[in-house]
Formats: structure tokens, sequence, C-alpha cells
């Protein structure tokens, strides 16, 4: 390879891998994670991750790949791709609502593109039932030697990159 083809093409041996990253699930304000109200959550006991006070109702995968996990009240789900596994819970104690305020659109085991719809949920119905609607994306596992990074906390559509790895 000549000079101006490096130049003007790159060094194929140079070329950064592309960035992990995690979009969010939902519409809504950007929290910290420590400030859910459920410590499994806040003292980052299963992951570290960001949440999100809702203000949509699709919750979309928040990256490509297999959907390892669904729960069938529609309260949780995880995305598995590359040594990354990401989970969405969407709310907090949610799992007693038996489904009440979800809707399941999706299947464990399915492979997901970023952005397929894979729960709707009611935010009031949760919030009428006297559970918080928060949604929490936690990184279970992640690629080794990978550093996670966060996007600053404020108003977030889904789909935004809202976590990522370098």
């Amino acid at each position: 390879m000549g000079l101006f083809d490096r130049l003007f093409k790159g060094n194929p041996k140079e070329a950064k891998p592309a960035k992990l990253e995690v979009l969010a699930p939902i519409d809504g304000e950007l929290v910290a994670i420590e400030s859910v109200s459920d410590p499994v959550f806040a003292q980052k006991t299963m992951g570290d991750g960001i949440a999100i006070v809702p203000s949509g109702t699709a919750l979309i995968a928040p990256m490509d790949g297999e959907l390892s996990a669904l729960f069938p009240t529609g309260h949780a789900y995880g995305v598995e791709k590359d040594g990354l596994s990401v989970m969405v819970h969407a709310g907090v104690d949610t799992v007693e609502l038996e489904g009440a305020g979800f809707e399941v659109k999706a299947a464990q085991g399915d492979s997901v593109a970023a952005g397929d719809a894979v729960i709707l949920m009611n935010p009031a119905t949760i919030k009428e039932a006297g559970f918080d609607p928060t949604v929490i994306v936690v990184v279970l596992e992640a690629p080794e030697g990978k550093t996670l990074s966060k996007r600053d906390l404020g108003p977030v559509k889904a789909g935004e990159p809202i976590l990522w790895f370098d």
C-alpha cells in the first residue's frame, strides 16, 4: 500500500473497533441508577447502569442481539450480543403486578435489532397500583477490558445512546 493510499483510505491495521452502545429503551428523564428506590439497583448489586423516569410507553431493544430473557409479566427483559448483556427492568417491584400495565410484543429467544418494540408499558397503571415506573438499564456482563461511560443526565428519547464501552 502506497503513501497516498494510506493518506486517503487509512491504514486498515489502525482501524479502531466500533464503540459498543446501549440505547435508551424509552423516552423520559435520565437519572442516576443510585437514585432508584430499590437498593438492589441503587447499590449496583446486579451491575452498573442508568435509570429513566418514563414519559413514553414503548420499551425497545437497547441494542442488536438476542432476547436472552423476557419475563411473561412484561416487567423485565435482557438482550445479549458479543459479550455484552443488558437488562431492562420496567419499574420497581412491578413483578407484583403480574403483568398488569404491560403488553409483551416479543418472545424470549427472538433476534432483535436496536429499536425493535419489546414491551408496551402503561406508567399511569403502574403508578395507580402504587409502584414506581422508573425503567432501570443494567449492564449484567461487559466485554473484558472495556470501560463503561454514561450519557449526561436529563431528557432522553428512545434510541439515543445512554451507555457505551470504549
